[in-house]
């Protein structure tokens, strides 16, 4: 499998990082890289929900 629930759940972390960084930069939270960040974070948490239930 591609993605393992480590990997996810790292690259999940990395995105959440990224957003706090942005916001203490001053990036607006309709700004396209928050919300692609949100995104992100909304179909990786699905996938590690998914494989969290598989287990």
């Amino acid at each position: 499998m591609a993605d393992s629930l480590d990997n996810l759940k790292e690259q999940y972390q990395n995105i959440k990082e990224f957003q706090s960084e942005m916001r203490k930069s001053g990036l607006s939270a309709s700004s396209r890289q928050m919300k692609d960040s949100a995104n992100q974070l909304g179909k990786l948490g699905k996938k590690i929900e998914k494989l969290e239930k598989g287990r």
